[in-house]
């Protein structure tokens, strides 16, 4: 079994979560990752699928689409659903792949549909973007102009998750989809995400002086950073100052004396005299 240390990518199993709107093209992802029809579960409940995919144990959860929208019109058993998602492939997923389908006749994921995005997977908490990617699902005749758009459109979000992201277009990719899912893995040095429930009971059992002697340390480094952003910008200052003062004195320069006005009269005749002194 995985631990929170790490996994060996040749003989440990990654366990994915799939979220997205409804009709993201979630179902397609497991036929393309299992390489048939996915089981089918209740409408509106997770279905876990585990096998092998392309020499990989895989342990794959899809979620019931949420509101392409608002969260506030998603059904709350499709929330509940999203929340116990993590729970079903203990101890917790390597990696929560969100899925947003490209197509050619649209102008890319609106304002509101990427806000909708960020407020459903925040349901599993702040934590949940450490270990997201964003899966963008089209059909090969999807021209590259419009995967460009969304991916610019999606920029945000991407920002959210450290830019993890990758393009599927059909299932001769998918060894390529599950490196770039263990590259996730690795970038967290083998660690899962914890299920919330999980999370915050083990938060609680943290004895009051850590957690107090952790905000303190916290704290502490933020004071240092921002004292070390200071005095960086004083550099910078001073540097500036400096550059700008050498500029200054390069224009206005010292005015030559009239010894040297004789002297480069006379050197133009070839003629030698000596030097006028005022």
């Amino acid at each position: 079994m995985a631990t929170s240390e790490g996994i060996s990518p040749k003989t440990e199993e990654l366990r994915i979560v799939l979220l997205g709107k409804v009709g993201a093209g979630k179902s397609k992802v497991a036929r393309l990752l299992f390489g048939s029809k996915e089981p089918k579960g209740e409408i509106g409940s997770c279905v876990l699928r585990e096998g092998e995919a392309r020499g990989r144990r895989i342990c794959l959860v899809d979620t019931p689409g949420w509101d392409r929208l608002a969260i506030n019109k998603t059904p709350n058993n499709v929330k509940n659903e999203i929340v116990r998602s993590v729970t079903l492939c203990p101890p917790g997923p390597h990696a929560l792949t969100v899925v947003l389908r490209v197509e050619s006749d649209a102008d890319g994921p609106s304002v509101k549909e990427l806000k909708s995005v960020s407020h459903h997977m925040e349901l599993l908490s702040e934590r949940v973007w450490k270990h997201t990617m964003v899966l963008f699902l089209c059909d090969e005749e999807v021209e590259e102009p419009a995967v460009r758009q969304y991916i610019q459109k999606a920029n945000r979000l991407l920002e959210k998750c450290g830019n993890r992201q990758y393009v599927l277009r059909s299932e001769d990719q998918v060894p390529e989809f599950l490196q770039e899912i263990e590259k996730t893995v690795e970038g967290n040095c083998g660690d899962f995400f914890l299920p919330p429930m999980y999370y915050e009971y083990m938060q609680s059992k943290i004895p009051k002086n850590i957690t107090e002697m952790k905000q303190k340390y916290e704290d502490r480094e933020e004071r240092l950073k921002m004292g070390y952003q200071t005095r960086i910008n004083q550099y910078k200052r001073q540097a500036e100052e400096t550059v700008l003062r050498q500029r200054r004195g390069s224009f206005q320069g010292e005015r030559p004396s009239c010894e040297y006005y004789v002297v480069r009269k006379y050197i133009s005749k070839n003629v030698i005299l000596t030097p006028f002194h005022n």
